[in-house]
C-alpha cells in the first residue's frame, strides 16, 4: 500500500469538505508524513504552497500551532538526513532558539519566576504530548548546532580573510552556535 498517495486522498477529502481548522491539520499531517519519510522537496513545496508560516500565528488554537512546530522539527531533521544543511538550520533556527519543550508540547518550564497560574500551568500539563511520542531533544539540538557550524564556520573564516575593509558585511548566522562558540 503507497501510504504516500493514501495521505494525499484522505488531505484532498478534507481540503474539500472540512472546516478552516481542519484544512490547516490536514495540511499539517501531510507536510509531516513527507518529511518523516524523507520526501523533502515535496513537503517543503507543499508548506510554501499552503502560506501555512504566514497565517498560523493567527491561529488561536495551541494544539494546531504545537503540531505545526512538530512538523517543522520534522522537516528540518529530514533536511538534515538529505544533506541539506542550510534548509535544516532555517527549519530548526526558530524552533530551537528559545522554549524547545514548550513549543513542542513536551514539557513545561516551571521555574521560580514564572508569570504563569495555577490554572494556566494545569491546562499546558493537559497538552502535553505522550512521552513515546517526543521529539529527541538532543538529536534535535545535535541537528540544528551542527548545520549552524557548517554555515557559520566558513562565513567566520571569510570574516577573518577579509578584516574590517568593509567587502563583506558582517553576518552572524546562527546565534546559538556563535554563544556556545564564544
Amino acid at each position: 500500500v503507497n501510504f504516500t498517495e493514501v495521505m494525499s486522498r484522505l488531505s484532498s477529502f478534507v481540503y474539500k469538505h472540512g472546516t478552516d481548522q481542519a484544512k490547516t491539520r490536514a495540511v499539517i499531517c501531510q507536510i509531516y508524513h513527507l518529511a518523516l519519510h524523507d520526501h523533502f522537496l515535496d513537503a517543503r513545496d507543499l508548506l510554501l504552497m499552503s502560506h501555512l508560516q504566514e497565517t498560523i500565528y493567527n491561529v488561536g488554537d495551541v494544539s494546531t500551532m504545537v503540531m505545526f512546530n512538530r512538523m517543522m522539527v520534522t522537516l528540518g531533521m529530514c533536511a538534515f538526513r538529505l544533506g541539506r544543511i542550510s534548509d535544516a538550520h532555517q527549519c530548526l533556527s526558530e524552533i530551537c532558539s528559545n522554549r524547545v519543550r514548550e513549543l513542542l508540547a513536551q514539557g513545561v518550564n516551571t521555574g521560580r519566576f514564572s508569570d504563569k497560574t495555577a490554572e494556566q500551568e494545569k491546562a499546558e500539563k493537559r497538552r502535553q504530548i505522550p512521552y513515546h511520542q517526543h521529539i529527541n531533544m538532543d538529536l534535535l539540538e545535535a541537528c540544528h548546532l551542527i548545520s549552524a557550524m557548517l554555515l557559520e564556520v566558513p562565513n567566520m573564516a571569510q570574516m577573518a580573510i577579509d578584516g574590517d575593509n568593509g567587502t563583506r558585511r558582517n553576518r552572524v548566522i546562527s546565534r546559538s552556535f556563535r554563544k556556545f562558540h564564544d
